[in-house]
């Protein structure tokens, strides 16, 4: 233990004090951590004064990044702001014994959000009038009779509806211009995960998690035995054509309620036009759903930040990240050896399936997936959370890196927006490997590496798109080994995305 001599005395007490300000921010964000387990225990105790308050956390989980608008982290620095806290929260926010002591979302019924239920004239439907006590089960209710329902979560919409219901299922997937992608299933709990899949002890360890991921797995085949078991199978169209399910848990109160109150295993998918990021606010959703719900769940406390749900595959080798967002980011990952002095490095990612960086001595602060640039509305979220997360680390970048492919949407803005002098093209399959390097925290003098890189195409240093490529490569540079021979493509991008002409023309 290393000890330090003060030249004034000690404090003789422990105190939390008012924020200071200050011109660096050391501390990182919280990442978005879903309900625990005495929090669960205490939403569904009908003697608990929230019970079924759809808002209960305290400091061990609840809304982090998603409501947070600057720091240091404090509720008149996020969207709580305009709760202001009733006697009883300010006693347990106040007192060092209570596991809400300095929780800053805590909130109840009395001086917390709201939740109702509208339908698409934007009129709040009364429980009442479905036979229900509140709209979370008057929600459930809909659902179970074949409604489609926008849910305003914690970093977004999803839309809900029963997963066991073909003919629900199959109109969702018409009226969100999705006809094949596989849907995520939401269930109330960890045995019910079982009923319809074959996860694995590391799965169910992540899905019980505070990150509460979606984990795509095996589905359980359905014997006949199983089939008296549960009536409620999963409908086909909710992943067509596949032997394997995304699943998730109750990451919230709001959710574990609908799961409690409905029953059956629910469809939870981001709601959003195919493309398009998913909604965060009230008056977009009901402009940019109407048509696709049939009835919107919603609350009014402020998405600041888009979270969509992160998703991982079950794999033989263990668990693989696909989509790294709600509950891992912005939580930094560690630098390998050797990049300790590392200059601050803004990187901006590709064009499809985009996510930033930061980069400092502090670690890779990745930013939660954002979505294809080439979508007008995920490029104006692109911009918006960059200077959101800039502004939150008062983050000025020395260096920014950047795909070499000069339309990239990406590319231009740096180009327009940064002295040249500091950007930095990088090629985009060397991209891939030096990551892969980098999650094995291969150090920065680490031999070369061959690196096989089939994840589509990249602008070339000969300025050819590049495919299918083998690269002997390092973390400073590359040599082209190898490469699959290119091939015609008529008409552009387009062929890219319909693939099956191309085959007909060979």
């Amino acid at each position: 233990m290393d000890a330090v001599s003060l030249s004034t005395p000690p404090p003789n007490s422990f105190d939390i004090v008012e924020s200071d300000e200050s011109a660096q921010i050391n501390a990182g964000i919280p990442v978005d951590a879903a309900v625990c387990s005495q929090c669960i225990e205490e939403t569904l105790d009908p003697t608990s004064r929230r019970y079924r308050y759809p808002f209960t956390n305290c400091t061990h989980c609840g809304p982090r990044l998603t409501i947070i608008r600057a720091l240091p982290y404090d509720r008149p620095k996020t969207s709580m702001e305009t709760f202001p806290l009733c006697k009883a929260c300010e006693k347990e926010y106040s007192d060092p014994a209570d596991r809400r002591f300095h929780a800053q979302p805590v909130a109840c019924f009395e001086c917390g959000p709201t939740l109702k239920l509208c339908d698409d004239s934007q009129s709040e439907v009364a429980p009442s009038s479905l036979g229900a006590i509140d709209a979370i089960q008057a929600a459930a209710s809909l659902m179970k009779q074949g409604k489609i329902v926008a849910i305003k979560g914690l970093g977004g919409f999803h839309l809900a509806c029963d997963a066991t219901n073909d003919d629900v299922v199959s109109e969702l997937r018409s009226r969100k211009q999705r006809p094949s992608k596989p849907f995520a299933v939401m269930v109330g709990n960890t045995e019910k995960v079982f009923t319809y899949c074959q996860p694995s002890t590391e799965s169910i360890n992540s899905l019980e998690s505070a990150a509460s991921p979606v984990i795509i797995m095996p589905s359980q085949p359905v014997t006949a035995s199983r089939k008296e078991v549960s009536q409620s199978k999963i409908a086909p169209s909710v992943a067509p054509n596949l032997t394997e399910l995304g699943v998730m848990l109750p990451s919230t109160p709001l959710h574990l309620l609908l799961c409690h109150d409905a029953d059956i295993p629910l469809v939870m998918t981001s709601a959003n036009l195919s493309g398009n990021p998913q909604c965060t606010d009230n008056e977009d959703a009901f402009s940019d759903l109407r048509g696709i719900a049939d009835f919107w769940l919603i609350h009014d406390r402020d998405i600041v930040s888009r979270a969509d749900d992160s998703v991982l595959r079950q794999t033989q080798r263990g668990l693989q990240v696909i989509r790294r967002a709600r509950g891992f980011a912005p939580s930094p990952s560690p630098l390998p050896k050797g990049f300790e002095q590392s200059p601050n490095v803004l990187a901006l990612g590709g064009e499809v399936k985009n996510a930033f960086c930061l980069l400092s001595e502090h670690g890779a602060i990745l930013s939660q997936y954002i979505g294809d640039l080439e979508s007008v509305k995920v490029w104006e979220d692109f911009q918006r959370t960059l200077n959101h997360f800039q502004s939150l680390y008062r983050f000025e970048p020395e260096r920014v890196a950047v795909d070499c492919h000069p339309e990239y949407l990406a590319t231009k803005y740096t180009k327009a927006t940064f002295d040249n002098a500091s950007v930095i093209n990088i090629q985009h399959h060397h991209a891939h490997i030096a990551a892969c390097m980098g999650d094995n925290l291969l150090p920065l003098e680490h031999d070369k590496v061959l690196g096989v890189v089939f994840d589509g195409l990249g602008f070339g240093e000969d300025g050819t798109i590049w495919g299918g490529e083998f690269l002997l490569a390092d973390y400073r540079g590359f040599q082209r080994v190898g490469h699959l021979s290119p091939v015609p493509l008529p008409g552009g991008t387009q062929a890219i995305i319909q693939l099956g002409e191309i085959w007909l023309l060979g």
